[in-house]
């Protein structure tokens, strides 16, 4: 195809013009920096420089004043327009005002010559900003603590019913392993909860919201239904605040492994869907909305977190030739004796769980 068949007719906006010449820069924004008592310079590639077209072009013809009107009318129109470009195509531009000019001439009737050059438009780009998933989950996590306080406070009484049912809450939450002050308040035994969960470790706090306490199946006066209706209010408050912990703790983890991630994922996932089936009204909708921040957001964290991998050594080697073969660094071997929980790392000839090497 030759040069001639490539050929597009000039316009803008619609408004066709002839072509006579044009021509544009190329290359890159550069900036050179320049260091005393040093010889060589240092020059910065800041990307390609903006694309300029000047066109050079005439109307000519029996009615080239009306083309003239409409090309000039395209030209002062505020904003970015369509160039067809003969030999670019079609481009969004901008009218460079300062260098465009339309020239008359009594020796030229019948015609006129423009002048013009127009700046590549682009985008206008701006930051996004966006609110982080991991305060999106503190946020749930503590609008489910202040709603199972108050279903706790709303639902736990034992003023006005003969002492045995204080005791039996406490000697329930004895058995939890939380002890009580002597003429202890129903505020009391929330504030012991919560705090006492929140000092666990996460293996405990993983077993509390599990487990919880165990509600007494008897309710043949209104005395043992009180008992059972408390139980039922600190089993409750004990699985909902250790939620609460572990959402807290998965929102301040960083998450290197994948697999790691989502197993947490379905962990937490799976003791917040067994939470739901006793909620009461004041909780389950906080429930479901940690849930779903926990998932966003573990998601989020574990899109660029590396995965699991089976490795099987061809002969028995040692943790340290297997960290250097796998990653290039001896210094892992520890990393891969952990995982797999070896008892000798200086002698491995089984099928073992590694990361995957970058």
């Amino acid at each position: 195809m030759s040069w001639r068949d490539r050929l597009q007719t000039g316009s803008f906006r619609g408004v066709e013009f002839q072509f006579d010449a044009g021509d544009r820069p190329a290359g890159r924004r550069l900036q050179t920096h320049e260091y005393p008592l040093r010889d060589d310079p240092f020059t910065e590639d800041l990307g390609r420089s903006s694309r300029t077209y000047r066109i050079d072009a005439y109307l000519v013809g029996p009615g080239y004043l009306d083309v003239h009107d409409r090309l000039l009318a395209a030209l002062e129109e505020a904003g970015a327009g369509e160039l067809i470009h003969p030999f670019y195509g079609a481009v969004q531009v901008m009218v460079d005002g300062g260098s465009t000019r339309i020239s008359h001439s009594k020796d030229e009737g019948g015609m006129c010559r423009i002048s013009m050059q127009f700046v590549e438009a682009g985008e206008q780009r701006f930051p996004a900003a966006r609110v982080s998933s991991s305060h999106k989950l503190l946020d749930a996590a503590n609008g489910l603590q202040e709603a199972a306080d108050d279903s706790f406070l709303n639902n736990f009484s034992f003023s006005g019913w003969p002492a045995f049912v204080a005791d039996a809450t406490d000697q329930l939450l004895q058995k939890a392993g939380f002890t009580l002050p002597s003429g202890w308040s129903a505020s009391d035994a929330l504030s012991l909860l919560t705090d006492g969960i929140g000092s666990l470790d996460q293996a405990a706090v993983y077993e509390l919201s599990a487990s919880g306490v165990p509600i007494p199946g008897s309710a043949a006066t209104p005395a043992r239904a009180r008992i059972q209706d408390n139980a039922r209010a600190v089993d409750r408050l004990i699985r909902q605040s250790a939620l609460v912990r572990l959402a807290q703790d998965a929102a301040a983890r960083e998450w290197v492994v994948y697999d790691d991630a989502m197993l947490s994922l379905r962990r937490i996932s799976g003791l917040i869907d067994d939470a739901m089936l006793t909620a009461d009204d004041g909780t389950y909708d906080a429930l479901r909305s940690v849930r779903a921040a926990v998932v966003a957001h573990i998601r989020e964290q574990a899109t660029d977190a590396s995965r699991l991998m089976t490795y099987q050594p061809v002969q028995p080697q040692p943790a340290l030739a297997i960290a250097y073969r796998l990653y290039g660094d001896a210094n892992r071997a520890e990393e891969i004796v952990t995982r797999n929980g070896l008892p000798h790392p200086g002698f491995i000839d089984q099928s073992i769980t590694v990361l995957e090497p970058s």
